[in-house]
């Protein structure tokens, strides 16, 4: 019972610690809307919660900026090529999300 008690107090721990902030930048084809967790400075996921981006661009785009955005740990990251319009967005979107 203490061992089911302990575990139960460390899951609440980190799940209080983790916060999801939201943040819209504007896209090619309209606004970008992030989902950012973090757990203190740390960004920890991010989603992508709308996006109105064309599939083979800015769809293709995302994944690398999300990629590029956790490995740096902030919005300056760089472009992808072909995808500008949706990089800038997303990096608004990002820099709303935490706060800058």
């Amino acid at each position: 019972m203490k061992k089911i008690l302990f575990m139960m107090a460390v899951l609440s721990v980190v799940a209080i610690s983790a916060e999801v902030k939201e943040g819209v930048g504007k896209g090619y084809k309209g606004d970008i809307k992030l989902g950012v967790e973090v757990e203190g400075d740390k960004i920890v996921d991010i989603k992508v919660l709308e996006c109105k981006e064309s599939a083979n661009i800015g769809g293709k785009a995302l994944p690398k900026l999300i990629e590029q955005a956790l490995v740096k740990q902030s919005a300056d990251i760089d472009n992808v090529a072909g995808a500008s319009r949706t990089s800038k967005g997303f990096k608004e979107a990002l820099n709303n999300a935490l706060g800058k």
